[in-house]
């Protein structure tokens, strides 16, 4: 089984396997919205169909991401809580490089677009009104890959683009402190790790280019929720 699989596996059977004890008490519900600082550090690896030779890149797209968010919270003894939680989003995050070499030059940019997830948190309130969590699941984000070749001594030209969208387990951190009975204020940590998805361009004397693309993105974020 990979390790995608068991994750998943694992955050299903903590979500639908709580206690009976938890389960059976009223969940506290919960939306809200979040905006933060996202960070994409991309690995890549460029191949082609008439060549064994590859190259392998490696850079980040940086930008805001936010969204909205809603759960529910399982109090499972006094001060430990388990809440399950779907999320939506979008993100700005982008980047690129150029490479030159004589008259060749190509330049690569990788964009974050939506995104939305599911995942599980596992809170301890250290006081009243402050908590601390950990979390674990699933996000799947849409990113546009966009290249332009050139190299006028060949005569060559080629662009394109293309988006996919890739899957990777989330984890992190986050503290919540309360403001009012219902209003609280978020603040969240995490780091997601694509599966990589590979990108085929095919050029002007039919060879095919292959980009493998292999994200991993590092997430802060301030949130409000609401709880009735």
């Amino acid at each position: 089984m990979s390790f995608k699989k068991t994750v998943l596996a694992a955050s299903s059977v903590a979500i639908f396997g709580m206690s009976a004890s938890a389960l059976a008490a009223t969940p506290s519900l919960f939306v809200g919205a979040q905006l933060g600082h996202q960070s994409v550090d991309t690995d890549i690896t460029v191949s082609d169909s008439w060549s064994p030779n590859t190259v392998s890149l490696d850079y980040s797209a940086t930008g805001l991401a936010g969204g909205v968010f809603a759960g529910a919270k399982f109090d499972v003894t006094p001060q430990f809580y388990l809440a399950p939680e779907i999320n939506l989003g979008y993100s700005n995050a982008d980047g690129g490089q150029r490479l030159s070499s004589g008259t060749y030059s190509a330049t690569t940019e990788i964009e974050a677009k939506r995104t939305y997830g599911l995942g599980l948190m596992a809170g301890y309130a250290v006081t009243p009104s402050t908590n601390v969590y950990g979390r674990l699941g699933y996000q799947r984000t849409k990113f546009e890959a966009s290249w332009n070749e050139s190299d006028p001594a060949w005569n060559y030209s080629e662009s394109g683009s293309d988006s996919k969208t890739f899957g990777g387990v989330r984890y992190g951190v986050g503290v919540e402190t309360a403001m009012t009975d219902s209003l609280g204020l978020r603040f969240e940590w995490n780091q997601t790790r694509y599966s990589s998805e590979t990108f085929t361009e095919t050029d002007q004397w039919g060879d095919e280019e292959y980009t493998r693309i292999k994200p991993t993105e590092d997430l802060f974020q301030i949130g409000l929720t609401f709880s009735f």
